[in-house]
């Protein structure tokens, strides 16, 4: 493959029509099938087809753009979403230069292209590289897409930049997550001192699991900001914005973005809150569940100060209140049962419930075993949560959700 063929594909109204006509078609019986007279190779259509069907949701507007063509499956599912790429490129000026060292498909740098002067892409594996390069020549004019090892790039440049953005493998060796900045590729703690010499500020997108504490004591307090990200309560990345030309250490703004249906839940804590005092759950208050992002970032002070909720139990994450909270970021319920955790108490439940949603929170079962004690299965209306109160007792929470 080089950019005479794919500029050939460009101009092969046959090779496109191939693909919207097979969109919806089994992938592995379009591959048994012999073709005839063919302007094109199948191969090469038949893996467009299985990419548009996984990036149809996750990145809607590459998906109407008929000519964006893809390298492999695996880009696909290591690229950024739509709307965290969009949320990416407000963290960068108009007037910057970006240097992108790990732009695989270059869904981050075209997003972040339409916000600054000029982003200079780098990526290491040639397929990816070749066909990310022919995507930003159509689609961008201020994109520069090289096929090159970031660490020697750096290492070896003159340019400056005012920005970085790194977002370093995950995995390693045996396709093993990898959760420390440190054990990622390239090693971003490492590459600091080179970086720091050539750009103003850094933007590091890691894994989920990332411990934040950790990773911010790696990069020796130079972060300013930290976003915990996720999409439809599903965490996605962490964020880190390292000023670095800071010489003192700074006490980073930690947010919270859930891209949820129709709305974005967002939270941001700048200073240690005070914790509430644990109350005890009664029937008829409002009960909160934190998206996983606010679990992730462990704001629970700031989240009972902004919105006035009380925790039942400081391990729980659960937090209650006699007021709804409109656009609480998280579920809420109303609370209609609350039921000692003993034998005696727990034998109707399967009568009166014989299918609810089980979590639990802070208790002394898996929300299987409880369920499996319960003998109820899983669905339906109502919501149970097992969970401790503030005095240490396991109780039973049956509740609506609002």
């Amino acid at each position: 493959m080089n950019l005479e063929t794919l500029q050939g594909y460009l101009n092969n109204s046959d090779f496109f029509e191939f693909i919207s006509t097979n969109l919806n078609a089994d992938t592995n019986a379009l591959r048994l099938k012999k073709f005839k007279d063919l302007t094109f190779d199948s191969k090469f259509a038949i893996l467009q087809i299985e990419c548009k069907k996984r990036i149809q949701k996750k990145l809607p507007e590459l998906y109407d753009t008929k000519t964006f063509l893809f390298p492999s499956i695996l880009a696909t599912e290591q690229c950024t979403a739509q709307e965290i790429a969009k949320f990416h490129s407000t963290l960068f000026d108009e007037n910057e230069l970006v240097l992108d060292m790990t732009a695989g498909l270059c869904v981050d740098a075209f997003y972040i292209s339409k916000k600054v002067k000029h982003i200079t892409a780098l990526e290491l594996n040639p397929d990816t590289a070749l066909l990310s390069n022919f995507n930003m020549t159509n689609l961008a004019k201020n994109i520069t897409v090289l096929n090159q090892d970031c660490n020697d790039f750096i290492n070896s440049t003159n340019q400056t930049f005012d920005s970085v953005f790194i977002d370093p493998a995950r995995r390693g060796d045996n396709n093993k997550r990898l959760f420390g900045l440190v054990d990622c590729q390239p090693n971003i703690i490492e590459l600091i001192p080179t970086i720091k010499a050539k750009a103003k500020k850094l933007i590091i997108k890691a894994s989920p699991m990332l411990d934040i504490t950790q990773s911010i004591n790696e990069l020796q307090h130079q972060v300013s900001d930290t976003w915990v990200i996720g999409i439809n309560n599903e965490c996605k990345e962490v964020l880190f914005k390292v000023d670095l030309q800071s010489d003192n250490p700074i006490t980073p703004v930690i947010h919270t973005i859930n891209f949820e249906k129709g709305c974005i839940q967002e939270l941001s804590s700048n200073e240690i809150a005070t914790k509430s005092t644990s109350v005890s759950p009664d029937c008829g208050m409002y009960l909160f569940e934190p998206n996983r992002c606010i679990m992730k970032a462990q704001i629970f002070g700031t989240l009972e100060n902004n919105l006035n909720v009380s925790p039942i139990h400081h391990n729980s994450h659960l937090f209650v209140s006699t007021n709804k909270v409109d656009n609480f970021p998280g579920r809420s319920f109303i609370i209609e049962q609350i039921i000692p955790f003993k034998s005696n108490e727990l034998k109707h439940i399967k009568k009166e419930h014989p299918q609810i949603n089980v979590s639990v929170r802070n208790f002394k079962l898996s929300a299987e075993e409880l369920k499996n004690k319960l003998k109820v299965k899983d669905g339906g209306e109502k919501y149970l949560f097992g969970t401790s109160d503030c005095n240490n007792n396991a109780i039973l929470i049956i509740c609506s959700k609002i």
